[in-house]
């Protein structure tokens, strides 16, 4: 089975010593989000576990505990990293963002580019003053590809969804998704970009991609998996265009705990964003002096984890973050009365067969 750590936090970031605790004691309790009595023992050893796939938006302290990692990862792993044009407006809590491009090429010289995913997602438009425009994405997507070419060989986009909860934080910015009509011409151009630097660019999940004729990648995608670990993740028939095509995952982290502040997450309940104000393009091409997380308008009054890769920004349900236990089995929980424990079923993936050309 593949682990999945995580579509619901930034556990690279925030939570690694767990992530590592719970590696190390080979299991994991996750709380069913929608049912959520039901608590699943996830077994996290060698014969339960094939391939990890982590998502984050600053790998940072995973890159610290690298060797730890190599020695307490029960299969092979890959690293999903995020890395948008947006400033901190829109993700009020990440550092900068050539020292993102950094941390993103030093994990590459550790893991070898083919173990980095580049995810540009997701792609809106509007903000203050209208500063999210195609033309902005094109110009930094080709600036980032530059900087990216040879680190890493694939990048995954997505564009907006604009989910109930997150709709009114879009609203007061004045963000809004990519018209459908609009969509495929500019995920093409995305594309003929990334092929310049070397890099496929697919995605899954909307139809525009499709229509665009890019490679109908899934987020988990099979055919790294296979790569990377040996293993056949293939599920069912193949997917219609704008069908989900990621491989079959068991998640085990927490819903708001995330405090990378980003007002377009699904996963958090909501981001106070008074007082946080963009700041303008520099001439090298990244956000300037307040665009992302240096330390300007973040927003605050949350508890937060300690230590090394700890939450510096004010997102995510301050009572979860305050319940942060590095050796708890459960990710900013834990077990109450009336919970049902059950043992979830990891069925190992059989063996790939990788083509010989």
């Amino acid at each position: 089975m593949i682990v999945s750590a995580s579509r619901r936090t930034d556990i690279p970031r925030f939570f690694m010593d767990w992530m590592l605790n719970r590696l190390e004691e080979g299991y994991a309790l996750v709380r069913n989000p929608v049912s959520r009595t039901q608590v699943s023992r996830v077994a996290l050893g060698a014969g339960a576990v094939d391939c990890l796939a982590f998502w984050t938006k600053d790998p940072e302290p995973l890159l610290a505990q690298s060797a730890r990692l190599e020695r307490a990862a029960p299969a092979p792993y890959f690293v999903q990293f995020t890395l948008n044009a947006y400033g901190a407006d829109v993700e009020a809590g990440l550092p900068r963002k050539a020292e993102l491009v950094e941390t993103f090429r030093e994990l590459a010289r550790v893991l070898g580019p083919e173990r980095v995913v580049w995810r540009y997602s997701p792609i809106l438009l509007g903000g203050p003053g209208g500063r999210y425009t195609e033309e902005h994405h094109l110009r930094y997507f080709e600036t980032f590809a530059r900087k990216l070419e040879g680190f890493t060989h694939a990048c995954r986009l997505s564009f907006l969804d604009v989910y109930p909860k997150i709709a009114p934080r879009m609203q007061a910015l004045g963000l809004f998704g990519v018209p459908e009509g609009r969509k495929a011409a500019l995920a093409l151009r995305l594309a003929e970009i990334g092929a310049a630097h070397g890099m496929e660019v697919g995605g899954c999940g909307d139809a525009a991609l499709a229509r665009a004729g890019l490679a109908g990648a899934g987020c988990i995608d099979a055919a790294l998996v296979a790569r990377v670990a040996g293993v056949d993740a293939r599920a069912g028939s193949p997917a219609a265009p704008g069908a989900c095509r990621c491989a079959p995952s068991v998640d085990i982290g927490t819903y708001d705990t995330c405090a990378n502040g980003c007002v377009y997450c699904y996963a958090n309940p909501g981001a106070r964003r008074a007082g946080v104000e963009p700041g303008p393009p520099s001439p090298d091409g990244y956000p300037g002096k307040g665009a992302a997380g240096n330390g300007e308008g973040r927003a605050g009054g949350c508890a937060a984890p300690r230590g090394p890769g700890a939450a510096r920004a004010g997102d995510g349900a301050a009572w979860r973050l305050a319940r942060y236990d590095p050796a708890a089995p459960m990710l900013c929980d834990a077990l109450r009365p009336g919970d049902v424990v059950t043992e979830r079923a990891m069925p190992p993936l059989p063996k790939a067969t990788l083509p010989l050309f």
